[in-house]
């Protein structure tokens, strides 16, 4: 088998995505099917020999068999390459190098030209994707990855639109293949793709841009997340799409924005908080920011604001009667997040070095997280003197009533006394004891907790959906309640190109061109 993977290397390779490129990669693989290869690279040709030859550029040493389930697509390469699964000399050539090949298929034999693919195979929630809600008759083409723009979309599938997810056949969204897995899916990807259709659509080829092309003429919108020029260079840009439909609206999602000296820099959303000032007012209390665990920048910034932008464009459209490209910069849209910080910190630049809004992140005792005698932890808000005034009638400290003033001594000593008086009790014996108070007390609930409280239990916010394929998934439910509104109860995310049939048969196609275009390898 390890020995077919590597004949097949030339006849799955891609000379177009190799210019310029060039390097000699041994491959040493051990367990059921030992052995080895040197896999060379240059003037856009690949060479395969057996054993170990000349001087490697990058050095790749793992199992045989799950060097076959990173070439499949079966396994994320980059994943077992970073958690050292995989061995790996120089691991930013090797990723280049996997990008240069078409996907392995086992179930291929002598010409990946010539075989046939199967057809695509169709799954119990291809055949009751109904949509129902406020955005109904509104499609999105979706080509955004990871997520910002699929959570944005998501929303969006959810109100009603219809959201097609378009992915490259052997490069689709990254997230499919981060473990852990639901069934053979991943649950990242899961999270944030239910009640979307899916296609698999290569853009870079004619036949790709014939059909994206087609799609944009019964389209509204068009969401992405590439890099700015990307998508011109390619050819399908919102200068081109508008041409074919004046009607149509791009939402662009980057980091730091179509423009300005940063818009082409790489980033995550630690670096677009970091920029943007919210790090440093999230602070330790010796003074080390603290890095959230969930992602502030990419949900806040990047898929609420992508919402905003869809629903604000549609509303000028019935005004205008055009469409329009909207720029969302998600280091941009963290800057309303710290409103409040900018307000105290322009309205004292005298003291501008100072920790500006610091006392919303720990340095009065009635706004802080205090443990308590089981290790579990409380949330104490009693911001507003009336709820602190409260707080002291339950604790019997009317003494303390005055002592909320930020970096006062006696803050600092109530604060200190606070923490050794949630240290008596239990989490649950503080949280029952203040039941007939109003004083903002709430605990830290674990994500198990979360799952099983009764107000969330209340408000539907979880909800469940199966896949034939893969069986049942839960996500996090949209989270707007409408009064007269009536929305769809959606279908489990879709595997990659699970209704290219019927989305292509719908702008025309035959199954013949359908299944010619699927040997092509354009969808």
């Amino acid at each position: 088998m390890i020995q077919e993977l590597f004949n097949s290397l030339p006849k799955r390779f891609r000379a177009d995505y190799s210019k310029d490129f060039k390097g000699v990669f041994h491959f040493d693989l051990s367990g059921k099917e030992a052995a080895q290869f040197t896999v060379s690279i240059e003037n856009c040709s690949c060479k395969v020999e057996s054993g170990l030859i000349g001087q490697p550029d990058c050095y790749v040493k793992t199992d045989s068999m799950l060097h076959i389930a990173i070439e499949s697509g079966k396994t994320n390469a980059q994943w077992a390459y970073m958690t050292g699964k995989v061995k790996v000399s120089n691991i930013a050539n090797m990723m280049k190098y996997l990008k240069l090949f078409k996907k392995y298929d086992q179930s291929q034999t002598a010409s990946i030209e010539e075989s046939e693919k199967p057809p695509l195979k169709e799954t119990q929630t291809e055949t009751n994707k109904e949509n129902k809600g406020p955005l109904l008759g509104i499609r999105i083409l979706d080509l955004s990855r990871l997520l910002p723009g699929p959570l944005a979309s998501m929303l969006l599938a959810d109100w009603g639109a219809e959201v097609i997810k378009i992915e490259d056949p052997d490069f689709p969204d990254e997230t499919r293949n981060y473990p852990p897995f639901v069934g053979n899916q991943s649950v990242y990807y899961l999270a944030v793709n239910r009640s979307k259709k899916s296609l698999s659509l290569n853009l870079k080829s004619a036949e790709g841009k014939e059909i994206f092309f087609k799609l944009i003429k019964s389209a509204d919108i068009v969401i992405e997340s590439f890099r700015p020029d990307v998508l011109k260079k390619i050819g399908v840009d919102y200068e081109v799409a508008s041409a074919l439909n004046p009607q149509i609206i791009y939402v662009s999602v980057t980091g730091y924005g179509q423009d300005g000296e940063m818009r082409s820099k790489a980033g995550h959303d630690i670096n677009y908080i970091g920029l943007s000032g919210i790090l440093d007012e999230n602070k330790s209390e010796n003074g080390q920011p603290v890095i959230p665990g969930f992602q502030i920048a990419d949900i806040a910034g990047g898929s609420y604001m992508t919402v905003i932008s869809c629903l604000l464009a549609l509303q000028n459209r019935k005004l205008t009667g055009t469409g329009d490209q909207i720029d969302v910069s998600m280091l941009d849209a963290c800057l309303p997040l710290m409103s409040l910080a900018f307000a105290n910190y322009f309205a004292d630049t005298k003291n501008s070095t100072k920790d500006s809004f610091g006392f919303l992140s720990g340095q009065i005792p009635n706004y802080n997280l205090y443990q308590c005698k089981d290790g579990k932890w409380l949330a104490l808000g009693a911001l507003e003197p009336k709820f602190w005034a409260e707080f002291c009638r339950f604790i019997n400290r009317p003494d303390w009533v005055n002592a909320i003033l930020p970096n006062s001594e006696i803050s600092k000593e109530v604060k200190t006394a606070l923490k050794k008086l949630f240290e008596l009790k239990t989490r649950k014996d503080w949280i029952a004891e203040a039941s007939e108070f109003e004083i903002c007390l709430t605990p830290v609930q674990s994500i198990p907790e979360v799952v099983n409280n009764v107000q969330f239990k209340h408000r539907n916010m979880f909800r469940q959906h199966f896949h034939s394929e893969y069986g049942s998934v839960t996500t996090i439910n949209q989270p707007l309640k409408f009064q007269t509104a009536k929305l769809s109860d959606g279908w489990a995310p879709p595997l990659l190109g699970e209704d290219t049939n019927s989305i292509l048969t719908s702008i025309g196609l035959s199954i013949e061109q359908i299944e010619l275009l699927r040997n092509q390898g354009v969808i």
